[in-house]
Parts: structure tokens; sequence; C-alpha cells
């Protein structure tokens, strides 16, 4: 289908009390009906789970169906397309496979719109109004630092920002009274960093909130955020291409997801930190019907507290390394402020079992006393399972997509399991 009329489709039901309606739904209270229902559709639609009307007992319970995995979907992704959608008309996008499997995604103009709600949603709680800058993967045009983009929105280069540069994104930050950032947390870390070792704090007193998205931001991170910009909100985002279930924390808050958008199960991996459970997210697509996915493993996982509330947004599967008695731990280092303030930018590396370097970008005041600090916190974050060392680097490296992977996993974790 031509992009262009798909762009008009859009816009147009983005404007139409649908758009209004689907809001509304997916900001209700969930109801397990909605899920026993949209499960059923898949069932009748979808080819791949037509052998799954053998799960449908009574009373309904979403823990009789098998577990999904990404392996099960790699070659099979059409097979989980349902009838009722009509092909010419779906969008493809195809995920990055990070994590080793790239997955072939189909939506309909419907699902993106209503993927878009919860993107509104966000900004909403930041304000009206807005006049947002872009911190993110896109480049702007011929190596400038800035560009404006259809009248909409400002585009602030993610992969320039330096201390030579930092003057020029604070000007067009005032100049063109940008009131909301919408940021890759990394970029957003960088730029922290910048203001913080120049001006101590920022001098932004139109910027109104950031938006977070597409990373996952540390609890450090959002820190450092309320230090630098202390009279912001921060917004977070969590979301996926397979749209099974999306979240937002509002500064420190927990997470909330939205049980209309996906039905979430959490379920335990037996690890801890910070005295904390570390758990996997599996959902079940509610609001996705074009492709459904029923008890989905996102390879996501999350920190709860005692109460179940989801603290933060761990990461991905691949965010976990190997200790020195061949465990799979989480890759959560919880650093001091006096460990990282001449850390400009970081990522963690690992290839051999037991070990972990942590590649740092910094500034000209980092020295030994730092590099002590920094090992100090890893030893405690691992109790001393893990064998760290500090490694100096001018850049990290960026996917395609403009996104910094926080660890480069070399090891086949799935050995370890």
């Amino acid at each position: 289908m031509n992009t262009v009329l798909k762009e008009i489709i859009r816009r147009l039901i983005k404007k139409s009390p649908m758009y209004c309606m689907a809001k509304q739904r997916l900001l209700s209270s969930f109801s397990y009906k909605a899920l026993q229902e949209a499960v059923e559709s898949a069932i009748r639609n979808v080819p791949y789970y037509h052998t799954y009307g053998e799960h449908l007992k009574i009373p309904f319970s979403i823990k009789c169906f098998p577990i999904l995995y990404k392996k099960d979907i790699v070659g099979n992704e059409t097979s989980f397309i349902s009838k009722c959608s009509f092909k010419p008309f779906l969008s493809r996008k195809e995920t990055g496979g990070s994590t080793g499997c790239s997955l072939e995604l189909f939506y309909s103009p419907s699902v993106i719109f209503k993927k878009d709600v919860i993107t509104d949603y966000a900004f909403s709680l930041i304000g009206k109004e807005l006049v947002i800058g872009v911190l993110r993967g896109q480049r702007p045009d011929k190596g400038k630092l800035w560009q404006i983009i259809n009248n909409k929105y400002v585009l602030l280069s993610s992969y320039s920002l330096s201390e030579n540069n930092l003057d020029e994104y604070l000007k067009v930050i005032r100049e063109y009274h940008i009131n909301c950032l919408h940021v890759y947390p990394s970029a957003i870390y960088i730029l922290a960093k910048l203001i913080k070792n120049k001006y101590g704090k920022a001098d932004l007193p139109e910027l109104r909130g950031i938006l977070s998205s597409s990373e996952t931001l540390s609890i450090e991170n959002k820190r450092l955020i309320k230090e630098v910009f202390p009279n912001i909100k921060i917004v977070d985002l969590y979301g996926h291409n397979e749209l099974v279930c999306t979240a937002i924390a509002e500064d420190n808050g927990f997470y909330h997801f939205f049980p209309n958008y996906g039905y979430v199960e959490f379920i335990d991996t037996g690890e801890t930190t910070n005295g904390h459970r570390i758990a996997e997210i599996v959902a079940t697509s509610v609001m996705n019907k074009t492709m459904p996915l029923i008890r989905y493993a996102t390879e996501d996982y999350v920190e709860l507290d005692e109460a179940g509330n989801v603290i933060s947004i761990v990461g991905r599967e691949s965010d976990f390394v190997v200790n020195k008695n061949k465990e799979l731990v989480p890759c959560i280092v919880v650093t001091r402020t006096c460990s990282m303030k001449n850390v400009m930018n970081f990522q963690y590396y690992q290839d051999t079992i037991g070990e972990l370097v942590f590649r740092v970008v910094v500034n000209q005041e980092f020295d030994e006393t730092d590099k002590r600090f920094l090992l100090e916190d890893m030893d405690a974050s691992f109790c001393g399972k893990v064998e760290c060392r500090i490694e100096i680097v001018q850049t990290i490296e960026k996917t395609k997509a403009g996104k910094q992977r926080r660890l480069i996993q070399k090891l086949n974790i799935d050995e370890y399991k």
C-alpha cells in the first residue's frame, strides 16, 4: 500500500471519534472478559492458534496456555496474522534482533493509532501545547547539530553531544521555546552530564518535562536528570514492537501497565537485586488483534518490591551476565554519585565467564580515585562473584537505530539458564 495513503488514513482515523474511544478504553480499568474475548478471537482467526482450543477451559484461565517464545515465531510470522486483517493495508516492521532473533511484524492502521494513544497520553502527562525537541536516534541533515522537521518538532542530534557543542544545544532549546524533550535515556544521560559538569544545573526555565522511551531508564539515570533539571517531570514510557504490553512511570513512581493494551504476568526468575525480586514480563495481546500473541515471553525483566509493584524496568535478557559460579545475574550496578561524576557515557561488555568490562567515556578530571570507586561499586553489586575492570574508550557504539546497548553480551546465556 502507498506510504502516503497509509499516512492519510492514519491521520484521518486519529481525528475521528474512534480515536477518543480507543483512548478511553485503553486507559480504563481491566476487564478479564476482554482478555478472554481477545484470546478466543485469536484462536478463531489466527492460523497458529487453531489447535489452542483445547486450552480453553471453564472457568477461563490464561495460565492454561503455553508460553510463546521468539524462536516459535521466527520464520512463522505470517501464521500469526489474523484472517480478519486486510493484508494490503498492513504495515511491516522488522525488529532489530538485539537479542539474537529478528522478527517480522505487521500492523493495521487501527493498531497503529491505538499505539499512538499511549504515546499521546505520555506527552499529555507533561502538559498541553508542547514544543518538542527530539534527542533520539535520528540524524539531522548533512551533519547539522539540529533542524526543524515538518514544522512539528526540533530534531537535536544525539550523535554530536560534546562539551564544545553544549552551548549550541542549550541555545536552540531556549530560542525555540522547547518545553518537552523526547529522548533516548543514553542521550539524555550524556546531555545531563555535560550540563552538570559545566553549569551544575540547567538554566532552561521553559522546559516542563522529559519523555524517555526505547531504552532502559535506570533509577540512577532518573536521579541525575532530577539533579540537573530539578523542576521538570520525567515520564518513562516502556513498550516494544510486539505490542503486547506498555507501561508508564512518572518521576520516581512505580510503573503502571495498561491492562486493556495487554495482560501482563510477572514470572519470577529466582534472582534478586537490592532485596527486590527480578521477574520476566510475559504478556498477552488485548489491544493488538492484527498480530496477537498469547503469553509471549518478552525477554524483558522488572524489579518488584514486596507488594508486587514494579520499581524499575531492569532490561532485556541480554542484560544479564554470567558470574564465576556460572549463574545468570542481572547487570545492575548501583553506583554512588562520587563514582560517576567524571563518567560521560558508559557500557558493559562480557565475553568471559565471571568477568565484566565497564567501558567508560570520561572527562579530563577522571583519575585513579574514580576508577577505584567504580570498582568498589561493581564488586558490591555483584557480591564479589564477578571480576570487574575499567576500560577507558573514546566513544560508545550505537545501533543502526541510534540506540545504545547497555550491555554487549558475547556469551551464549542460554547455556546458563
